[in-house]
């Protein structure tokens, strides 16, 4: 796979509909183009803009860090050993028992 298809295959995987925040941030930038930058507007439409901005930030969630898939991936090893190991020796389930669980916070 070349490094073009990688970046077409991350961009058709990312979320491309637009929310009605980028609609807003989109007509302010269209309203500044048109303004120019010595309008009197200007200053005021930036700073509209910045808080749009600021918005769509605290819009967006924060990514799973990677110890927290770290922790679930090794949970789920311990869940399937276990289990392998009982289908081969008849013991009581304590698979469920074993998991660590994540710390809210």
């Amino acid at each position: 796979m070349r490094a073009t298809e990688r970046m077409k295959l991350r961009y058709s995987l990312t979320n491309e509909t637009e929310t009605p925040l980028d609609k807003q941030i989109t007509c302010v930038l269209k309203e500044m183009t048109a303004a120019g930058v010595t309008s009197a507007d200007y200053p005021a439409l930036m700073t509209t803009l910045e808080r749009l901005y600021g918005l769509r930030q605290k819009e967006r969630r924060d990514p799973i860090s990677r110890d927290t898939i770290a922790l679930i991936a090794g949970n789920l090893m311990g869940i399937l050993l276990i289990v392998a190991y009982e289908q081969k020796h008849v013991i009581t389930s304590k698979g469920f028992g074993q998991v660590i669980r994540p710390r809210s916070g």
